[in-house]
């Protein structure tokens, strides 16, 4: 993205503007120019603390845990079967 954000601030003809899904709101309808590092603050997501093995007799309840550290915060969704 900064790298377009380069390109089209050497073409001042151009009219851009970011139309992006910023929870803050602070990139709405900013200029694509104007952006710099700072505003691209995005970090991968990685697990902080993963599920682990665990034996459990048929029929009983097993509980999971698992966390997750980025920039937008990630979601951890959990699958069955799947």
């Amino acid at each position: 993205m900064l790298e377009f954000a380069s390109m089209v601030a050497g073409h001042p003809e151009m009219e851009t503007a970011a139309n992006c899904n910023d929870p803050g709101g602070a990139m709405q309808g900013k200029q694509v120019r104007d952006l710099s590092e700072m505003n691209l603050r995005c970090r991968k997501p990685t697990i902080t603390d993963g599920p682990r093995d665990v034996e459990v007799n048929f029929g009983t309840t097993v509980y999971f845990a698992c966390r997750a550290d980025g920039d937008p915060a990630p979601t951890i969704v959990w699958l069955h079967n799947k």
